[in-house]
Parts: structure tokens; sequence; C-alpha cells
């Protein structure tokens, strides 16, 4: 039984992946390894790996490889297009098969996932499965299948396995970061080997190298049980929170889980995660905790009514404990599957204090192991990156190990210079060199003529005469480490002779371990290894399938990573991106953490994360190459701040993000405000020069920035906005190295932070389904009489929606909206001014996941395809609906709900045919627009004369909004606040490229709707579902009395942090177009308490 306590604070999962490596394509940067055995499987395996993109064409002219079997069987990035995008995924299989995704990913903001199961004995379709996120891809442009029983070669005996380029050519380097390296050798695995949806949705990573499945968080097969009333009960042990759940009083508490009638499990390991309010016990408990797992085919009646699994005890667990504690027990000893497991958690004192539980995780073994050439690289030690993390060790301690050698040539003399052997700490056997066969202790011996010589393999020399050998060309090498030196071997090395001949070199070999010494039949056989060969002195590894490293140095180990880890300062880092770039040629290098531009116009980015509106924040600026000229600093996002000259805030199309602060390349720091002026200079400097460190200091908080130049305060700007800030520079003839936090750099001062998704401030909602979804479902025509279609969403959260909008996808049908202040049946269509209807055979019922509907047409109509967009009204998404009645009065003032000023409105006439309009917070005035005239903004507006607040909207007398009622509750307002994380509301401008405008919205959008406001052009929305990777295929909206329907259109990449105009059509991307945006989320892009949006 095991017992460990991990001291660190966690993100939304339990599992912290600590480094990442860094591969820069400038350094022709790989891993290369040549398996010296037979694989396990030559027709099966499974590629795994976690990667965050860096350098991207701008032609996409480039081959990106993650792993290749000597060009045979490889993953790249590639299209062959002409040119190649080099976004899609390409799997290139031995024997000609090949798989081109669909799918375009090229967002470098977060981290994705990427998993290859092959399986070539398998029926076809089959044969090879591609996982992205989690999600397996069927989408390919591309897909010619392995023949049956076509033979891989990753990991093939003799086959060089290439990490980061295709083959021997010196090309096709990865560029980017990467961590979690794995390839299971005779197993086709699923994702769900090396990761899981969290309990808000997103895929996150498990632990590989213990070989755990986790059984905990899968929904819909198990319950939960226990006598935890407190906070959520027991079931908020279960949630992945770590957090609200607790014993009203007590000294013991139990909880756990029912798999289900009929379902067994054989968890081998159990974790237990102290609150996230409290330390491991909870309350004042100085007395030791006992924590026990259970077993029992029956329901429990109380936490020891079972069969005790295993146990462990934490001492003082009032002491030296923080929140968030993990204890693991594990190696749990009964093989007997159970239905009912739990946990049993006992203060042995007499202490009767609240005892507070955060989370419960079961692990099963997930059932397969690495296979001989199978490889685990974590990257966990920056002087080797291509060491295997994977032990092949005995789990047996030995006192003697034999090698058993056959030489390459097959006669003449056998010789080894060195051998070694390993723990799995790293200790090497023998402790000191042997200067005899018996000097120092242990004893070696060897057969044959060259007994003498046997202790010549251990004594640290393998030189001309310091080397063991025989006169024939096998034999043995024995090697006695003493009484009570017994060690369980991890690995081994061999080194061979710098002067013996090739043909001397061992080529085969078995290595033996005994507690006997006599290896006449009691020993066992550790590794046995076929067809090596030695360069002259070389020194190879063995039971470890470590790769040799190339263009990697110390450096490449960053705290880049997929998961979170606040207390080490480990996350996703902000990064400069190139998804948003002003200016050409703009050279990105080093992970996105190196920025350049050659002598001519300036070019300029922002960082992929920006300062938050809370909190201090430091970042550094080191200048590596001068020349030209150049500035950095923090900016307000706004697209199309850039000009040539560097920032020039008044090409800003809005007053509302305009802050700048920036250190010019003579050393002047300036800023302005609100885009109102020159600029003002705040401090003067001398000129930089090559080496020049500059650190920001943004205190949030405090409203100041402060600008150190190689430690020295440079300046203080003080009453700074609270615009969002992003970290930028813009330079010709110059290159900046830019440090987030992820290179090394700890802010001057302990109170600021460095910048990563650790470090964010938590979302307002942690799983954005609980209050909004996007449904696909298709229609089976059934009348309500009947039944209806029920159509569930599906989300990690229940949602019970207040407005469902729904359109038929392939049918010119009209958008129809039911929402639940007016009630169901009730329906207005966005694309016609007609009244409100009442349908029968529409929306019936809003249910507690989903909604159900009729055999009207528009709803559902048979076979055909529907989305509905749903969401959930109330103060904390930021929605509410409001129905009133008209008086024709002026400037009249109509109460809403939402505590805070509204960001959107659209309002309707519901009981005469009547325009729908609808504001944003970006319009100046009194702008507004109307569907029908597909018009730019338009003034007099409807709403009144003044302003929406916090409790209140204006309407005014006209027909539009505040018309004389015919009827009672004539009218309907939809109002959105935004939600940080949430939604967004904002505008972007348009740059006419295909490599369109970035649009940073700080989540992972599920919708986005966009309209441009100084020409007429159509509102449209888009959406993750309908196609589901990017490029996003579009439907028309608020067009004109068409009913159209949807368009195979590809206007934006939906990223892990916004979305990316790819299209220059002047309804999306048109040179110097304005256009309102409203977007909301799929999940937030990372913060304390949530797992890190995935790259899309």
């Amino acid at each position: 039984m095991s017992f460990i306590i991990n001291p660190f604070r966690f993100g939304g999962t339990g599992y912290v992946i600590p480094q990442s490596c860094r591969f820069n394509d400038d350094d022709n940067a790989y891993l290369s390894w040549t398996p010296g055995v037979a694989a396990t499987s030559t027709t099966s395996g499974t590629f795994s790996c976690w990667f965050k993109r860096g350098n991207m064409s701008e032609t996409g002219a480039l081959r990106r490889h993650f792993i290749s079997g000597d060009g045979s069987d490889r993953l790249e990035f590639d299209d062959g297009g002409d040119p190649p995008t080099g976004d899609h995924l390409w799997w290139f299989g031995n024997g000609g098969a090949k798989y081109i995704t669909t799918a375009e990913f090229r967002d470098p903001t977060a981290w994705y996932h990427v998993v290859v199961a092959i399986d070539t004995t398998a029926v076809a379709a089959d044969r090879m499965k591609m996982y992205v996120n989690g999600v397996r891809i069927t989408d390919f442009s591309t897909e010619t299948q392995y023949s049956a029983s076509q033979t891989i070669t990753i990991g093939k005996n003799g086959t060089t396995t290439y990490i980061s380029k295709q083959d021997n050519a010196n090309a096709g380097h990865f560029d980017g970061y990467m961590a979690e390296y794995v390839w299971i050798d005779g197993s086709q695995e699923p994702a769900t080997s090396f990761g899981r949806f969290d309990s808000n949705g997103n895929w996150v990573p498990i632990d590989v190298a213990a070989g755990f499945q986790q059984y905990t968080f899968l929904t819909g097969e198990s319950s939960t049980f226990g006598d935890i009333t407190g906070g959520s009960g027991v079931a908020g042990c279960f949630d992945e929170t770590s957090g609200n759940s607790y014993v009203a009083s007590g000294d013991n508490w139990y909880a756990g889980q029912d798999w289900g009638s009929g379902i067994t499990k054989t968890p081998i390991r159990c974790v237990y995660e102290a609150s996230n309010v409290s330390d491991i016990a909870g309350g004042s408990h100085n007395s030791d905790l006992t924590l026990t797992v259970y077993g029992s085919n029956s329901l429990p009646s109380n936490g020891t009514d079972g069969t005790a699994l295993g146990s462990t005890t934490v001492t003082d667990p009032s002491n030296g404990h923080s929140n968030s504690e993990r204890v693991i027990i594990d190696e749990l000893t009964s093989t007997t599957a159970y239905r009912y497991h739990w946990l049993y958690a006992l203060d042995t004192g007499s202490n009767n204090d609240s005892m507070y539980c955060g989370e419960i995780e079961f692990h099963e073994d997930n059932g397969f192991g690495f296979g001989a050439n199978g490889f685990y690289l974590d990257f966990s030690d920056s002087s080797d990156f291509g060491r295997d993390a994977v032990s092949r060790g005995s789990s047996t301690a030995y006192r003697y190990f034999r090698l058993n050698i056959t030489a390459n040539g097959g006669s003449g003399s056998a010789q080894v210079g060195e051998l070694e052997l390993f723990t799995l700490d790293g200790t090497a056997y023998p402790t000191s060199n042997m200067t005899s066969n018996s000097a120092p202790s242990p004893l070696v011996a060897s057969d044959n003529e060259s007994g003498s010589d046997a202790f010549k393999a251990f004594n640290g020399v393998n030189t001309d005469g310091n080397t063991w050998g025989l006169s024939t060309a096998t034999g043995w090498l024995k090697i006695d480490l003493g009484s009570g030196n017994e060690i369980e071997l991890d690995h081994y090395t061999i080194t061979e002779s710098a002067s013996a001949a090739t043909n001397n070199a061992p080529k085969d070999w078995t290595l033996e371990g005994s507690n006997t010494g006599s290896f006449s039949g009691e020993e066992e056989i550790i590794d046995t290894v076929t067809g090596v060969t030695f360069a002259a002195s070389e020194t190879q590894t063995f039971m470890k399938n470590n790769f040799a490293s190339s263009g990697l140095t110390a450096d490449d180990q960053v705290k880049d990573s997929p998961t979170d880890d606040v207390d080490n300062s480990v996350g996703n880092y902000a990064v400069q991106n190139p998804l948003d770039v002003k200016g050409s040629s703009l050279v990105f290098a080093e992970g996105n953490t190196r920025t350049s531009r050659a002598s001519g116009a300036y070019a300029g980015s922002h960082s992929s994360i920006p300062i938050p509106s809370t909190g201090k924040f430091g970042f550094e600026v080191t200048i590596t190459v001068l020349g030209g000229g150049g500035r950095h600093g923090v900016v307000s996002f706004n697209a199309n701040q850039w000009a040539d000259e560097g920032m020039d805030v008044s090409q800003a199309p809005s007053s509302t993000y305009t802050t700048l602060i920036s250190l010019d390349a003579s050393g002047d720091l300036y800023r302005r405000f609100n885009n109102a002026g020159s600029s003002t200079t705040e401090a003067t400097d001398t000129s930089n020069v090559v080496g020049d460190v500059f650190e920001w200091l943004v205190d949030r908080d405090a409203a100041t920035v402060k600008v150190k130049r190689n430690g020295t305060l440079v300046g203080t700007v003080s009453s700074v906005p609270a615009d969002p800030l992003f970290a930028y520079g813009s330079c010709y003839g110059r290159t900046y190295d830019w440090d987030f936090g992820q290179n090394g750099y700890v802010p001057s001062d302990a109170a600021y932070s460095p910048l990563c998704t650790a470090n964010l401030p938590a979302p307002a909602i942690t799983d954005p389904s609980a209050y909004f979804q996007t449904k696909l479902f298709t229609g089976n025509g059934t009348a309500i009489g009947s039944g209806g279609n029920a159509v569930v969403f599906g989300g990690k959260k229940a949602l019970q929606p207040d407005l469902v909008w729904i359109k038929d996808r392939d049918t010119a049908v009209e958008h129809v909206l039911t929402d639940s202040v007016r009630g169901t049946t009730k329906e207005i269509s966005t694309n016609d001014t007609l009244l409100e209807e009442t349908v029968s055979e529409g929306l019936s019922s809003f249910d507690t996941d989903g909604f159900t509907v009729g055999s009207d047409a528009s709803y559902n109509a048979s076979s055909s395809p529907n989305v509905a967009w749903s969401w959930k009204k109330g103060a904390t998404p930021g929605f509410d609906i409001v129905q009133y009645n008209g008086d024709n009065t002026a400037n009249r003032n109509i109460s809403h709900g939402l505590g805070v000023v509204p960001a959107f409105a659209i309002n309707k006439r519901l009981d005469a045919t009547g325009e729908w309009t609808f504001w944003s917070q970006v319009l100046t005035g009194d702008d507004y627009f109307v569907k029908y005239a597909t018009a730019q903004s338009n003034t007099n507006s409807p709403w009144g004369t003044g302003n929406f607040s916090s409790t209140q909207f204006m309407v005014t007398n006209n027909g539009t909004n505040n018309a004389n009622a015919s009827g009672t509750n004539n009218y309907v307002q939809y109002l959105w606040a935004e939600v940080d994380g949430f939604n967004k509301f904002g505008t972007y401008v348009g740059n006419g490229s295909t490599n369109g405008t970035f649009i940073y919205t700080g989540f992972r959008p599920a919708l986005v709707i966009t309209k441009r406001y100084n020409s007429t052009q159509l509102m449209r929305m888009f959406d993750n579902k309908r196609e589901g990777y990017n490029a996003t295929t579009g439907t028309d909206f608020f067009i004109t009395s068409t009913t159209a329907v949807e368009e195979p259109s590809e206007p934006f990449d939906l990223l892990a942090n916004g979305f990316k105009a790819r299209t220059s059509t002047a309804s999306f991307n048109a040179s110097g177009g304005t256009y309102m945006f409203a977007a909301w989320a799929e999940n937030p892009f990372g913060g304390s308490g949530v797992s890190q949006a995935r790259a899309r």
C-alpha cells in the first residue's frame, strides 16, 4: 500500500503534466531511435501526443512531422495542395495507406491532443482510428485503407523511428510544443486510454504512465451513495470541483459509487482530494486520519459494511497540509469485482468538528502495457529529452545478474567495455569502480580463460587493455552485488571498447537475474536482445527505448503545458499570436516566443492571452537583434490598430479600446489613453542595445504599468484605463524574445504572476452548457398527440431552456423562436415581420434537458436535419426576456432583471406586423439595426434617447418598440449582458484577406453571430456543431423575406480563445469594413477552477 500526498493545486483536473519540449524548426530539432529487439506486434500500435502549434507559414507550404517509422508510417501536417496549407493532419501508412483530414488544425493559442490507433488485422474501416481532443475523426478528404495485416514500421526492429522529421532527410521538422509523447506497441487503444472529459466537458489528460483508467466520472453508468449531507452532498464528492461537500459534524464519513445493476469493477487505486476550502480532514482535526477503501456487492448501511481493500493514514491532518491536497491509496488488494466501492474516512481522535471532503476518484487498470518497443517520453530530463520514462525492469530484487552474449561476427572473441545496472531512481551498480575480481566488494566472475578480466567490465574504463573479453564468440559475464544489496533492475547500459573490432561487439544476448547465483533453472530472463550493432566507444541503453536528441538544448524544456498547476507556474502560456498580425513578413520562432522582421516596413503582433482586468502580471522582452526600429508594450485590443509606423491608435474604429503604453527604440516611454490627442511622454532613457531586457509589470488593481530595463526602473504609468490589455511588439530590422514565464522568467516583484491560464481569474461560468447549447437533431414528423419529438441536449450539464431558436438546415422554411415567457407553441420568425402565431404542433414543452416539438414542418419535418440554439435566462448567464405592453409614450423606461447594463438587445412586436430591431453596445449614439433593409446602422432609435441601465431599458413612441397595444404584452425584448468567459458582444474591422482578422473572445465559441454595420450586408450565424471542425459552415440569419437553407461557406475558424476570418468576402471581412459580433461559449479559455479550453 502506498501513500502519496501531492501538495499541488489543480485547475479542473487532478493530473498535471509539469513540462513540455519545444521544437524549433530553425534548429532542425528531432529525436531518433532504432529498436534492437522484435516488436510486440508488427500490425498494431497506438500513438498519442499533446501538442501546441508554433510557427505556421502564411502560405502553409510546410510539412510538420510528429512521428515517422523511417518515412513509411507517419503523422504530419500537410495537405498536398498547391500550395499546401499545412494545416490538415495526414497519416501515411506503410504499403500506400493514406488518410487526410477534412478539418484544418491551425489554432496556436492552446493545446491539442491527437491519437492514431492502428490495427491492420481489423476490418478495413477500423484499421486506422484517429482522435483529436477525445473525438474520433471520421471525415477525411482522402481515405485509403491499410491492406489487411500490413506491417507497420514505427517500433519495427532495425527501423529508425523519428520524432519531428520524416526520415534521414533533414527536413519536415515539427514546430511548436509536445508533451506526453507515447507509442503503445501491440494494441490499438481508444483516446480514453490517454484522456477523459471532465465534468465541464473539457478533454484532459490522465496518468498514462501509471496505466490507470478513471471510472469516477463516467456519467449515466454510476450513481453515488454515502452519509455526506452538507454542501452538495455525496454527489459533490464526485463532480471534480474539489469542493463544497462536507459532513456537518462527527468524526467519520463515507462516500461511494454504485456502478449500476449488473456492472462490477476492480479498481486498483483510489484518489482522495481535500476540499479547496479546507485541509485534508477539515475543521480542527489534529488526530490521525485513516482512509480506507471498501467494496461490496450489497449497498452498505455504514462506512465499514464491506470488504476492506486498502488503507492509509494521514498523520496530524490539520498541520502542514494545504487545501486540495491529494492522497493516493494504491495497489488495492482485492481482485474481486464489486458493484459498490466507497471511501471511509475516520478521525482516530474524539474531535467531532465538521469534516470536509473535496473529490474522490476510483481508477482501474486499463489493461495495456507499452510493449517491447513502446515508449513514453515525458521530457522531464532537460539534458536527455529522448529518455524513455517507462520502466521495463524486473519487479523482483536480485543479488546476481548474468549477461549471456554472442559476438557480432559469430566467431573470434567477444568483448564488453562496460556494463552498468540501474535502479528506477537512477542509481548505477556497482556503486564503485572495481579494481579486481574481488575488490571492492561485490564479486564478479566469468567463464572461459578470461575469468581474471571480468572486473574490467565494471572498472569505469573501456580503453584497450581495460575490456572484458573472451577467446570465443559466446560466453557469459556475471556480477554478485553482495548480500543485502539486492536491486530491482530498471535498465542497463553496455559500452563497447574504443579499440574493439566490429565483430567483437555483442550482437545477441540475454540478461538474467538470480538470488542463488547458480543460474541452473531458478533464474529469471529479464531481457532478450538480438541484432544490435555498436560503434567504437558507443553506449547503448536497454530495457529503455531511449531516443537520441539532435538540435535540442536544455532551455527547450518549458512549463507550457496542457494542464494547470498554479503553485509551480505550469499552464498554457501566452505567446505572440501568429493569427493576429498587422503587416507582412513577421517571422515567428521558438514556439512563438520570438518575433522578428527584416528591414523594411513595420510588422507586429499581440499576445495570445490578454492581461486580466484584475491582479498583477509581468512579462519580459529581450532585444536579441538590433536594427531598424521597434516598439513594444501593452495595448488594448482592437483589430486594425496596427499601422505601418508601428502603433497608431487613430486607426481604431472605436474609442472604447484605445489604451497604448509603448517603449520605442530610443528608450522613450509613451502612453495614450482613450484615443485622445497625441501621445504623452512619461519617461526618457537611452537608446536600446543588444541584450537589453525589458520587464513590464502591469498592476490592474492599482491601474499602473511599470517598465524596467535590465532591472532598473525606466518609468511608471498611472491611471491606466480598465481596457483589456495585450502585450504587443512591432518592429523591423530587429528581433524580440518574449518570456511570459515559460522560459524561466520570474517577476522581480513576487506580488506579480506570469501570464498563463493557471493564473487567470476564475470564470463566472465554468460550464457554459448549463446556460447555452447548440443541438443538432433529425425530425421525425411525430405529432404531439403521439409523443412528438423529445430533443435531449446531451451537454455535460442539464439545460432547461427559456429561449429555443430552430432552423431546418436543408429546407426553405422560416427560423422559429419560442420562449418560456410568451409560452409554448408561441412562434415568431426572424426572417419576416409577421405577428406572433400559435402553432399547436410547434414547440410544446421546455424539458429538464431539452424540449419537445410536434409535427409542424418548421420544427420537425420527417428526416429533416435541424439545428436548435437554446439559452437559459437569469442573472448568472446575463440573459433576460421581457414582455411588455406598448403605450406610445416617448422615452419610456421598462425594467429588466439583469442587474448590469445590457450589451445586446433584440426587440419584436407581437400583435401586428413589425420590424425586428436589435442593438449592440458597439453602436454609437442612437444607432440600431432593422432587418429588412439589410442596411448599415440606423439612427432615430426606437429605444429612445436614454441609455440602457443596470435595471431598465428605454423605448419611445413608435410602432417598432412602443405602439399602443391592441392586446396585452404586445412586445418582447431579449436582452444580454456580457459575462466574462461566457459571452462577448463587440466589433472588428476586416482586412480583406483570407488570412483575416482575429477576434479575441476569451472562450472557445459555440455560436457566433456577425453583421457588417457600415454597409448593406446580411447578418449571419455560425456554430461549433454543424460542421464540427474548422473552417466553419454557416447559415443565413436575419435575411430578407426569403427563407434560405444552410450555405456551405467557410468564413471563420472557431478557436480556443476567439475566432478568425478566413475569407475576404464583404459579408465577413471586407477591407475596412466594420462588423459587430455576438458570441457564446463552448468552454472558457481557462482560469482558476477550470481546465484549459482545447485548440480547435
